[in-house]
């Protein structure tokens, strides 16, 4: 797990993550709530069995399950939690009605890296996750993908991010590594009023996603 989260916890280790941030701490993403509903959708791709670089000790599949369970770790006490895996089919559901150590637990046991990489379908599925638990202040889905999306299903794509979007659901976008399509997942993020944020390595991945964390939870600058 990230040095990020070992050597603090909870608000500690939001703050820690915040602080070299230029651009979270600009306020730009502050939306200070009290819970959130909360779905990760995380790429499990066959480029998600690569390393981030050269030389990372973990691949990148196992850093997005530490950075996964670092988020999970963090996330205000009134909030649910659940996930996605997907790579160009959904793989696996985790509902945020079940309990964090149900959540953690099944993050570490993802399905198997393979196939290619289609957004769409993903986001529909953490949608419908979401919209399974009761109402809380705030409804997100956090995209992180290290590839591609396909062409083909752009026009379906843009269709549900108008769904989204009129349901209030907050997409923000991780990009992992030097491949993923950051022009697409900015559009994602632009247009369901999230806030994109890059990743090239296992540090910056869980940093990223605490710093997301840290927006919604309004522990940044209004600066």
């Amino acid at each position: 797990m990230s040095s990020i989260v070992k050597k603090s916890s909870g608000l500690s280790a939001l703050k820690a993550a915040i602080q070299t941030d230029a651009r979270v701490n600009s306020g730009e993403v502050a939306r200070a709530i009290a819970s959130e509903s909360l779905v990760i959708a995380i790429d499990c791709s066959g480029s998600m069995h690569d390393y981030a670089k050269i030389g990372e000790p973990m691949k990148k599949s196992e850093a997005a399950r530490d950075a996964a369970i670092a988020l999970l770790g963090v996330c205000g006490p009134g909030s649910v939690v659940g996930a996605v895996a997907f790579s160009d089919k959904v793989l696996e559901v985790i509902d945020p009605g079940e309990s964090r150590s149900r959540v953690e637990e099944r993050l570490r046991y993802f399905p198997k890296y393979d196939g290619g990489t289609i957004f769409v379908d993903a986001l529909k599925a953490a949608h419908e996750s979401i919209k399974k638990v009761g109402e809380k202040k705030v409804r997100r889905i956090i995209l992180m993908t290290d590839g591609l999306d396909y062409p083909e299903y752009r026009e379906h794509l843009m269709d549900c991010l108008k769904t989204l979007k009129a349901s209030g659901v907050i997409v923000d976008c991780v990009a992992f590594g030097n491949d993923a399509d950051r022009v697409l997942l900015q559009k994602i993020a632009d247009e369901t009023g999230g806030v994109l944020k890059d990743a090239k390595d296992a540090a910056s991945l869980t940093k990223a996603f605490l710093q997301l964390e840290a927006g919604i939870r309004g522990l940044l600058s209004s600066k």
